[in-house]
């Protein structure tokens, strides 16, 4: 993902909290 600050993207998520998900 090169998206730039998405949610949901791979890398991202580490440091964002997942808009009501949480990646498992």
């Amino acid at each position: 993902f090169d998206r730039g600050p998405d949610p949901f993207d791979s890398r991202s998520y580490q440091n964002r909290p997942v808009l009501g998900k949480e990646i498992s």
